[in-house]
């Protein structure tokens, strides 16, 4: 039997494309992810679906955003839901959902993303950290979760240390 998957895409640097003109990185106009799981990942035990709610870096989410992606958790008849975020503000949205889902919903929530674009960048921790969630969600109880580096993170649980380019538990 396939486990079903419903990834919420929201943009962030897992999505950003290079301009080697500008030397910079942008946001695409669409995402990568459902190209790159069906060409590189091809989770064959999976029936995924996606949803993409926007395309824009994370530091540009407002509130009204976090709760477009609450709803798309309660809309959808997965149990199991990934979402592509930008690192800089997951944990903030990741509480947000905490915060607003019933402790009893019942499902397993993934944020993941990249501290590179996975689009044109070989060494990007992108895929990795995509095939992780994915990997996760089978072992997880239902919860809100991050999964960055090979470490997954309890929501409330964890902070992004700039100097680093990494995840810790808060605390450490």
């Amino acid at each position: 039997m396939q486990k079903k998957i419903h990834f919420i895409i929201t943009g962030g640097t897992i999505d950003k494309v290079y301009d080697p003109v500008s030397q910079i990185t942008r946001m695409a106009p669409e995402s990568i992810i459902p190209l790159y799981l069906k060409n590189a990942i091809n989770p064959a035990l999976h029936d995924i679906s996606y949803e993409t709610l926007f395309m824009v870096d994370s530091n540009e989410i407002t509130e009204s955003m976090r709760k477009k992606i609450l709803h798309a958790i309660t809309s959808s008849k997965e149990n199991w839901v990934i979402i592509t975020h930008r690192t800089d503000t997951m944990s903030v949205t990741a509480e947000f959902l905490k915060d607003h889902l019933p402790p009893t919903h019942g499902r397993t929530i993934i944020f993941t993303g990249s501290m590179t674009p996975l689009r044109e960048f070989t060494l990007s921790d992108g895929g990795f950290n995509l095939g992780y969630a994915i990997s996760s969600l089978e072992h997880l109880d239902p919860g809100i979760y991050m999964a960055m580096h090979a470490q997954i993170f309890p929501a409330g649980d964890v902070l992004k240390d700039r100097a680093t380019a990494r995840f810790e538990f808060k605390g450490i």
